[in-house]
């Protein structure tokens, strides 16, 4: 069954707009700003403070209130978060609080509904556009957007088995970030001692072979990305000449020169040769480095700020192969590169499941609320229980 949907205007009593009074340095009331709206709630502390008067007291926040942000940015604009905590906030201007009919509604429902993927969408589509701005118009909110609604009972059940997921998501989070906070500081130990570095052209040598017999074809041209490594370039930035592209063995390195700055270099992880851009400078390294001990290098600050103070160019910077080769580098023995290798390696690989598993759980979620506030998938007592795995 589908469940009767309603405008949004039927579940509330009202809407209140925030102060625009400013933040001030001898404010004494709490005030609540777009930026304090993340993953559906609203985040209470830590937040600045506007002076304190009559018609700020009048906005006190409460457990359970909504807020929805009206004005920002268009991918910003709509984003809704819940109360749930006890606080004496108010909130912006820019925001607006849904007063609801509590016989109706239950808020922590209405914020999930409100919350959803294809709801803010709907939100963001009713908003009027200005360049790198968006506005909401209330009044057309209420409106527009259409509520599902089975009993109040039913509705808590359904809040109270997505939060389940809001729960576990939000804790995958924490330990990806436990693990990733581990891994940079294990990271940042790599290097030694200052006195026994060498330059890095003592380890490494330029690769400069070109595609000139078009052995690799259009399907295995990469591209480097800050972001992701190497990735499979898009056929519209792809020349059409590719005899001047150069040929990346496996666990060799590629960089952009003018993006290296911002990371921009990544090491060849496939087991066949590729090609990469004409503008790319390619190095790989000798015996007494491993690739794998360097690719965990360059995650170092230490290589970052060599990268930066080694670069030339006026205008835009650029970072050649000899310019990188002057860095000073510690390399320890093999055995220790191949340990250091081993405990970096399972700590990354660990960050990494985390990481899809939190976009495992959110997919879960999202696919679960749709078939709830349909009404496809019906729950009752007996379901209060369910909860990710």
């Amino acid at each position: 069954m589908n469940w009767p949907r309603v405008p949004l205007d039927s579940v509330l009593t009202g809407i209140d707009y925030g102060t625009s009074r400013p933040v001030s340095s001898e404010g004494t009331r709490k005030v609540v700003g777009m930026k304090n709206i993340y993953g559906g709630r609203v985040e209470t502390t830590d937040l600045p403070k506007v002076r304190d008067h009559d018609d700020v007291k009048s906005l006190i926040l409460n457990r359970d209130d909504i807020l929805l942000n009206r004005t920002n940015s268009p991918a910003q604009v709509g984003k809704v978060g819940i109360v749930d905590v006890d606080t004496d906030a108010t909130f912006a201007s820019y925001l607006v609080r849904l007063r609801l009919d509590r016989e109706m509604v239950d808020p922590q429902y209405l914020a999930a509904y409100l919350s959803t993927d294809e709801t803010q969408e709907r939100i963001r589509n009713l908003a009027t556009r200005a360049v790198s701005q968006a506005n909401i118009n209330p009044t057309t909110l209420r409106r527009s957007i259409l509520v599902p609604l089975p009993s109040l009972p039913e509705q808590r059940r359904i809040s109270d088995i997505l939060r389940a997921w809001d729960s576990a998501i939000t804790q995958t989070r924490g330990q990806r970030g436990y693990v990733g906070l581990k891994y940079s500081t294990a990271v940042e130990t790599l290097g030694g001692s200052p006195t026994a570095a060498r330059p890095l052209a003592d380890f490494t040598h330029e690769l400069k072979t070109r595609n000139g017999e078009l052995r690799i074809d259009r399907q295995h041209v990469m591209g480097v990305s800050n972001r992701h490594g190497l990735i499979r370039m898009r056929e519209q930035t792809i020349a059409q000449d590719l005899s001047r592209y150069h040929i990346l063995p496996p666990r060799a390195f590629a960089y952009n020169p003018m993006r290296i700055n911002i990371g921009s270099i990544a090491m060849s992880r496939l087991d066949h040769d590729v090609a990469v851009s004409p503008d790319y400078v390619l190095f790989a390294c000798k015996t007494e480095l491993l690739p794998e001990y360097l690719n965990h290098l360059l995650e170092t600050s230490r290589w970052r700020h060599a990268v930066s103070a080694g670069s030339s160019g006026s205008v835009r910077t650029r970072t050649y192969y000899d310019d990188l080769a002057r860095i000073q580098i510690t390399v320890p023995s093999l055995a220790i590169q191949q340990s250091t290798v081993t405990a970096l390696d399972a700590i990354r690989e660990e960050f990494t499941l985390l990481e899809q598993k939190v976009g495992l759980l959110h997919k879960q979620k999202r696919g679960l609320a749709q078939r709830l506030f349909s009404g496809e998938l019906r729950v009752d007592e007996s379901s209060e229980g369910m909860s990710p795995t």
